[in-house]
């Protein structure tokens, strides 16, 4: 009986630590793709490409990278010299 409850008990664990464990959000291959569109444009340089998966990625699934931090106020800068008009907001 023991032995059965032991092994129950390390199912139900598992289980419940496999599913609290998404860093991704609901949505995993988006996350990703989109993770992955910001970082490449991001290394070229090409910010205002960068601007639009960086903030998918930021409101979507922000445990997934702490680039997405780092990296986030060089993208908002880069587009605010860019666009003069909107920056008071």
């Amino acid at each position: 009986m023991k032995k059965i409850f032991g092994i129950l008990f390390c199912v139900l664990l598992i289980a419940n630590s496999a599913k609290s464990q998404s860093k991704y959000g609901a949505d995993r291959v988006n996350c990703v793709s989109n993770l992955s569109l910001y970082r490449e444009y991001y290394k070229q340089k090409n910010y205002a490409d960068a601007l639009n998966p960086w903030r998918w990625a930021y409101n979507n699934c922000p445990a997934s990278s702490g680039n997405i931090y780092k990296n986030g106020p060089k993208i908002i800068k880069e587009r605010i010299k860019v666009d003069k008009e909107n920056k008071s907001a």
